[in-house]
């Protein structure tokens, strides 16, 4: 037997290689419980919820398998800064695009939720169907008067307190819209996911209100691509956004030195006038 080095000899050791000997050697197959963590990162468990969420961030999301996915999802995950100060700016940009194309909204949700309470006679040509499709071009015209009447009444810079709300509904709808058009869902689960992401409420300055609420007062149509859109946050597309600052800065600038010269010409101009009459009266 060959001497064995000092630490060999520790009680710590002997345990360790007896026990070995006992259960199928040291490198042997050894029972193990079930592994509490995906070591592929498929998902990570959510603190008091049964379900797990998928691992992703709010400009590159992970693929949802359910509508309840998304909106736990949208609650927790951290929106940018950079996102944030996005969305104020796309809402000045388009705030009057957001009243002008308020009548594609008709289109989206509006018409089916009427549809689905006023359902259409089941005659396609008979006086009935046609008295129908009055009522319903009559209910569109009421909808797009009062939806321009709301957005104009809207202020004109995005409170700061109801940004995290409006990036919040942006996600959720968005993401929404986009499972609901997956082929494995049947025609009722793809409704159902519209509308849960559409009723899910959350938190504004003025209370609580439906993700699709926010999303439509607040212009979101118009802009909800461009904010979600990682692209748009890289340093190239910052430095252009801020070249533009600078550029409508000196615009500006520019347009208010043009006013001020053209005021001090206007001003040399009536001096000139007033000195000729001058001269004139006293010849």
């Amino acid at each position: 037997m060959t001497d064995q080095p000092v630490w060999a000899t520790e009680p710590r050791h002997v345990a360790r290689r007896e026990a070995a000997r006992q259960s199928n050697g040291e490198f042997g197959v050894q029972p193990r419980s079930e592994a509490s963590v995906d070591l592929f990162g498929s998902a990570h468990p959510v603190a008091g919820a049964a379900s797990t969420l998928p691992q992703g961030s709010y400009l590159f999301p992970p693929i949802f398998r359910d509508v309840e996915q998304i909106v736990a999802f949208a609650e927790q995950v951290e929106v940018p800064d950079d996102v944030l100060s996005r969305i104020r700016e796309a809402y000045v940009e388009t705030f009057d695009e957001a009243i002008e194309t308020v009548h594609e909204i008709w289109d989206r949700v509006p018409r089916e939720r009427w549809e689905a309470v006023y359902p259409a006679p089941a005659d396609p040509s008979g006086p009935a169907r046609a008295a129908w499709e009055q009522q319903r071009a009559e209910a569109r015209r009421a909808f797009i008067s009062h939806m321009q009447d709301r957005l104009r009444q809207r202020p004109t810079v995005m409170h700061r307190l109801d940004t995290r709300a409006v990036a919040k509904a942006t996600f959720i709808v968005r993401a929404a819209h986009y499972l609901s058009g997956d082929p494995a869902l049947s025609g009722s689960e793809s409704a159902r996911t519209m509308l849960v992401a559409q009723e899910h409420l959350v938190e504004t300055e003025e209370g609580v209100r439906s993700c699709w609420d926010v999303y439509v007062e607040n212009g979101v149509r118009c802009y909800g691509h461009e904010v979600t859109n990682p692209d748009n946050y890289s340093e190239r597309a910052r430095a252009e956004r801020q070249a533009a600052l600078i550029r409508g800065d000196l615009a500006d600038l520019h347009d208010r030195l043009d006013q001020r010269i053209k005021a001090a010409q206007d001003d040399v101009n009536d001096t000139v006038i007033q000195t000729g009459q001058v001269v004139i009266a006293s010849g």
